[in-house]
């Protein structure tokens, strides 16, 4: 994703990629870790409702 496009309205996007911080895979969880805090703000509202306690796989 280029970041210079994200759309921080995407609200969805961002719920999935809160979400799949729950992965299995450390990759993936530094991949959208260092996404997640180049979004910077609009991200953080999601985390705040974010309450997994089981692994989410991401791959597809």
């Amino acid at each position: 994703m280029a970041l210079a496009t994200f759309n921080p309205n995407e609200s969805e996007l961002l719920k999935k990629m809160i979400e799949c911080m729950g992965d299995s895979q450390g990759m993936v969880r530094l991949s959208l870790a260092e996404t997640l805090g180049s979004i910077g703000k609009p991200a953080t509202f999601f985390f705040a409702g974010s309450s997994s306690t089981s692994p989410q796989p991401c791959r597809g």
